[in-house]
């Protein structure tokens, strides 16, 4: 029995010596995470940078003097201011004058197809009323009255309007109808004038709409072209006002109706067809004759969308239409 124990003790010994020492070894070291890859350098983002205060909106009075200069207007009072190379006129205080050149755009402003004979505009303040001048060259107008038959021109006037609806309805404007005379046709031997008053009003529309008080002011080689628009109820007023203010109109030299001579052109119309005359287009203005604050709103962006409208680029109200002889609208 002894024996058998230590033969196996013998065996264990043997196997324990067959196996590697590693008591005197150090113990393997543990593995170490790979470094961290650096985080890129934080870029600080950039400050929005403050948004500019937003210009001040102009009064309509600074907006009205903007589109003064714009339109090169002549301020009052003004000594002779030049209606084409045909006639000249004296520009009162309050009231301003739109030469030759800004006709175009002020047409525009009042909504109006522009008229390639318009010689000029005379306005009272922020479009309380304007005057608008035009020359047609058609030659010497015999003054016979023989011609002046209020019922027969006046049918002419509406068969005229007819046809200029036409154009305003393609122009994307108002129609508009003759309501009737507010003074029938007679003329004035002593200042050389034919004078009558129609109303009109855009069709559809309730208003009382626009008096144009029409002058015709014969001369050597045509007839200047008269007229004024205004409210109805500023009709007698505003009359009193142009009459006084065409005291100061008067054609150059050697070219008014009394410097006519023998072998001048003669016109081809009588009075009559000045009244009548280009019916057949009957172009109308149709404007707003109002304070200048309620244009800025219609402009739909105060001074910036007026200015748009005057100034922004050729629009189909830019196109020019001859024979312009018909009325010129404001909606009151």
């Amino acid at each position: 029995m002894r024996g058998l124990v230590a033969s196996s003790l013998s065996s264990v010994a043997l196997l324990l010596s067959a196996l590697p020492a590693y008591a005197d070894e150090a113990p393997p070291r543990p593995i170490e995470p790979a470094p961290a890859e650096p985080k890129p350098a934080e870029v600080p983002t950039p400050a929005e940078p403050k948004a500019e205060p937003a210009a001040a909106e102009p009064t309509p009075a600074e907006a009205l003097a903007a589109v003064k200069k714009e339109l090169g207007a002549i301020e009052g009072p003004s000594k002779a201011a030049p209606i084409g190379d045909i006639a000249t006129v004296d520009v009162p205080a309050g009231y301003w004058f739109v030469p030759r050149e800004g006709t175009v755009a002020f047409d525009r402003l009042m909504e109006n197809i522009h008229d390639p004979e318009s010689m000029g505009v005379l306005i009272k303040g922020d479009l309380e009323t304007a005057v608008y001048f035009s020359f047609s060259p058609i030659g010497y107008v015999k003054d016979d009255e023989s011609d002046l038959n209020a019922d027969d021109l006046m049918k002419s006037l509406r068969e005229g309007s007819t046809q200029q609806n036409i154009q305003r309805k393609a122009q994307g404007m108002a129609e508009i109808e003759i309501v009737g005379w507010t003074k029938e046709p007679f003329y004035n031997k002593t200042t050389r004038s034919l004078e009558w008053a129609t109303r009109f009003k855009n069709v559809g529309d309730t208003g009382n709409g626009t008096v144009n008080y029409n002058t015709r002011r014969l001369g050597r080689e045509g007839v200047m072209a008269v007229v004024l628009a205004t409210a109805p109820d500023n009709v007698e007023k505003a009359v009193v006002e142009m009459n006084a203010n065409l005291g100061a109109f008067g054609f150059l030299p050697g070219k008014d109706y009394a410097s006519f001579q023998e072998g001048d052109r003669v016109a081809e119309i009588a009075l009559g067809g000045l009244v009548a005359g280009g019916a057949a287009v009957a172009l109308a203005k149709v404007g707003f004759f109002k304070k200048f604050w309620k244009i800025l709103v219609a402009a739909g962006a105060g001074v910036v969308g007026l200015f748009a409208k005057l100034f922004g680029g050729k629009k189909k109200t830019d196109e020019v239409v001859a024979n312009d002889d018909g009325p010129k609208l404001g909606d009151g």
